[in-house]
C-alpha cells in the first residue's frame, strides 16, 4: 500500500510540472517574445525530469509532454510525442555519465536539445518549403536555444528540487516506478 502512494505522489507531482510547463509556455512565455522566438519550457521539463529521473521517465514524461502539445497544436499528430520522447530518452541515457548536481552539464544538454528539437523541426515541417536552413538556425534556432537556457538556469533549480522531493519518499533516486 505504501508502494502505491509513493508511486502515485511521483505521478501527481510529475504530472503537476507538465501541466504547469505548458500554461506557461502557451500563455505566460508567449507574451514575452523576443527576437521572434519565446523559451521552450516544455523541452526544458522533459530534459530535466529525464535527466534527473532516468531514461524510463524521461520517456514517458516526454511522450506525455509531447502529446500535450500535439492535441493542442495543428502538426502531424504524433510528431511531438515522438520528439519529445526521443530527448526524454536521450537526456536519461546522460543520467549515468554525468553527476546531475553539476548545473553547468544540466545546462548544456538543455542547449544541445533544444538544438536537436529545432533541427529535427526544420527536417520535418520546413525542408519541402525550401527554406533555407541557415536562416532558419540563426534566425529561429539559435535565439531559441539561447532564451530557453537562460530560462532554464532559474527553472533548474525549481525542478532539481522538485525531483529530489520525489526521491525523499522511497530513498530511491531515478526512474519513476509506473512504468
Amino acid at each position: 500500500m505504501l508502494e502505491v502512494k509513493i508511486i502515485l505522489k511521483k505521478v501527481l507531482i510529475t504530472a503537476l510540472i507538465i501541466i504547469v510547463a505548458f500554461i506557461l509556455q502557451t500563455s505566460v512565455f508567449s507574451n514575452f517574445e523576443l527576437a521572434g522566438v519565446t523559451p521552450n519550457i516544455i523541452l526544458i521539463v522533459t530534459s530535466y525530469l529525464g535527466f534527473f529521473r532516468g531514461r524510463k521517465s524521461g520517456i514517458i514524461v516526454g511522450f506525455s509532454c509531447g502529446l500535450l502539445l500535439d492535441l493542442f497544436f495543428d502538426s502531424y499528430f504524433g510528431v511531438y510525442a515522438l520528439s519529445f520522447m526521443l530527448i526524454g530518452y536521450l537526456n536519461g541515457v546522460f543520467r549515468k555519465l554525468i553527476f546531475v548536481e553539476e548545473i553547468q552539464f544540466s545546462i548544456l544538454i538543455v542547449a544541445l536539445s533544444d538544438l536537436l528539437y529545432g533541427i529535427g523541426n526544420y527536417f520535418v515541417f520546413l525542408f519541402n518549403k525550401r527554406t533555407s536552413f541557415i536562416f532558419y538556425l540563426f534566425n529561429l534556432i539559435l535565439p531559441e536555444v539561447i532564451y530557453t537556457v537562460v530560462i532554464a538556469f532559474f527553472l533548474y533549480f525549481i525542478i532539481y528540487h522538485l525531483s529530489h522531493f520525489m526521491d525523499k519518499s522511497d530513498g530511491k533516486k531515478g526512474d519513476l516506478d509506473f512504468a
